[in-house]
């Protein structure tokens, strides 16, 4: 899963973790700190942009996750949600649905199968 964290370059970051849910699952099945820039950088950033722009820059942190081996055990929806400068609350970074596919059927003639 890759995903983009926008924040307003007046809000630096100071930490952001990521949390991955599967269908039916209460618990994340992954939580991964994502490396920031560091406090200062972001603030050193910020102070030398011009004045006068029209609209408030963005600090933007990416980043992938991959799970391999991922048993997803029932369809919906898989959840990745970010908990930025260690808030009690997640925000919902984006969903993906999922859901089952059937099994092509196996002929069985005399000796190995057989899909058709």
């Amino acid at each position: 899963m890759h995903f983009n964290v926008f924040s307003p370059a007046d809000q630096p970051y100071k930490s952001l973790r990521v949390r991955c849910y599967l269908p039916g699952e209460d618990k994340p099945i992954a939580e991964e700190s994502i490396e920031v820039p560091a406090l200062q950088d972001q603030i050193n950033l910020l102070t030398s942009l011009p004045k006068d722009q029209p609209m408030m820059p963005f600090i933007v942190v990416a980043a992938s996750l991959i799970f391999s081996p991922c048993e997803i055990k029932s369809p919906g929806m898989i959840h990745v949600r970010a908990v930025i400068n260690d808030s009690p609350t997640e925000l919902h970074l984006g969903s993906l649905a999922v859901s089952s596919q059937a099994t092509p059927q196996v002929a069985l003639e005399h000796g190995p199968a057989a899909i058709n």
